[in-house]
């Protein structure tokens, strides 16, 4: 940041255990650099037992801050406040401050929306790669845009519960669930909502060679490394790849005027979108 932190500095931050991988603080202080703001973002390793000890000073502290795991469900029970989106999904990723009081959000659901919007999937076949937080986000999502989505993962229950729990908000929607190693059929839309491609499992694929070739668009919501081995792979065979790192941008761009209840315009996010880009690849390169 340009400006030096005063008493008067504004606060947000993001919490979460482990936090250390985080990218949101250089997004969001790339955000109040253009928008010369004299507000500070920073990461807040808070663990998971930790978390009720920690309420009083974030709503005190800060005017708003970002949440991710283990504290997106965990968190609700301390919000004041709860947005709709943030009910449907039953996870809070934002949360803005105002007179003491929390009122939570979540706009990773935008951001994976924003992130495919060039991505047309009405009767398309979407595979959806694993059944958590994270998936039930991306399945509501791909599921307004009108695919037929079936959810795999290797705990087959899970997915049961999921499908259930997306049936009740809409029960035309078309699901169908598997065991990852089950899974035969071909699909449009692959996205890969698990940790498999991370390391310590850089060298792992979430789901068979066959199902991937057979693709014509994969999404990682996995944005560090920026081409997983999924990834890679299914560019080899001529798929349109997606990560996670724009899914992260425009979440943390909806959050912030959220935070500040004022639009930002499209010609600053592109600017704040292509400067973190080529940061993110200087910083890779050294």
């Amino acid at each position: 940041m340009n400006n030096r932190i005063k008493g008067s500095t504004k606060l947000y931050a993001v919490i979460g255990d482990p936090i250390e991988h985080s990218l949101s603080p250089e997004i969001h202080n790339t955000v109040f650099d253009h928008k010369k703001e004299n507000s500070i973002y920073i990461p807040l390793g808070i663990k998971e037992e930790e978390l009720e000890k920690n309420i009083y000073m974030l709503r005190n502290n800060f005017l708003g801050f970002n949440v991710t795991k283990p504290h997106k469900q965990k968190i609700m029970k301390y919000i004041d406040q709860l947005d709709d989106r943030a009910r449907v999904y039953n996870a809070v990723n934002t949360v803005k401050v105002v007179d003491g009081k929390l009122i939570g959000y979540n706009t990773d659901g935008y951001g994976f929306s924003k992130s495919i919007e060039n991505v047309h999937l009405k009767k398309k076949r979407a595979l959806l790669l694993g059944a958590g937080g994270a998936a039930s986000v991306v399945a509501y999502e791909i599921l307004q845009k009108g695919a037929y989505i079936t959810i795999a993962n290797r705990n087959i229950e899970k997915a049961k519960i999921l499908k259930e729990q997306l049936l009740a908000y809409d029960s035309s929607f078309t699901i169908e669930v598997s065991k990852i190693e089950d899974l035969k059929a071909e699909y449009y839309f692959i996205v890969n909502a698990t940790p498999i491609g991370m390391n310590p499992k850089s060298e792992e694929l979430p789901v068979s060679l066959h199902i991937i070739k057979n693709a014509s668009v994969a999404y990682d919501l996995i944005y560090n490394p920026n081409r997983t081995k999924f990834l890679k792979i299914a560019e080899e065979h001529g798929c349109k790849i997606i990560n996670g790192f724009s899914m992260l941008f425009y979440q943390a761009i909806k959050a912030q005027e959220i935070w500040n209840e004022k639009i930002i315009k499209k010609d600053i996010e592109s600017s704040i979108y292509k400067e973190i880009e080529q940061y993110l690849t200087m910083k890779k390169r050294g």
